[in-house]
């Protein structure tokens, strides 16, 4: 049977499945993102949102803010990185097929928006020896061949 013949009609079953739903976001691609981290050398400490991984790694991020990377190890000068939410046309989705709701759904769960960059590449940098680190050596004339 037909939706028509039952008496709702094309138009009321599709504005009754579309209050229902959840945003547009939402149902594409949902409220987290994973961004990968990549260091040289592997094994380098990220710590995000209370969370502790070592690279490579791909954390899954909320949409609905902004993060900072601490990456770190040892003898290598600690890095920050910033993640920053950006809108996507998912908002065109919504005024096309999910009204306010979806809107409104999407916007609360940040899943209206994109975080960039997804992947860091990040090189570390060494940090040079602590002169309390530095070994003397003590070199006298006697100790250098031919002489």
């Amino acid at each position: 049977m037909s939706l028509t013949r039952q008496g709702i009609g094309m138009g009321g079953a599709a504005a009754a499945l579309l209050a229902l739903a959840p945003g547009c976001a939402t149902v594409m691609h949902g409220t987290k993102q994973a961004v990968a981290i990549n260091t040289v050398p592997a094994g380098a400490f990220v710590d995000v949102d209370g969370q502790r991984l070592q690279t490579p790694c791909a954390p899954r991020l909320a949409r609905s803010k902004d993060h900072t990377l601490v990456v770190s190890m040892p003898g290598y000068r600690t890095e920050k990185c910033h993640v920053a939410r950006m809108p996507t046309r998912a908002i065109l989705g919504n005024i096309w097929a999910g009204g306010l709701i979806g809107m409104g759904v999407d916007a609360a769960t940040g899943a209206n928006n994109k975080l960039v960059p997804e992947c860091f590449e990040l090189v570390l940098v060494a940090e040079p020896a602590k002169p309390e680190e530095l070994t003397a050596i003590t070199v006298s004339a006697s100790d250098v061949p031919g002489r």
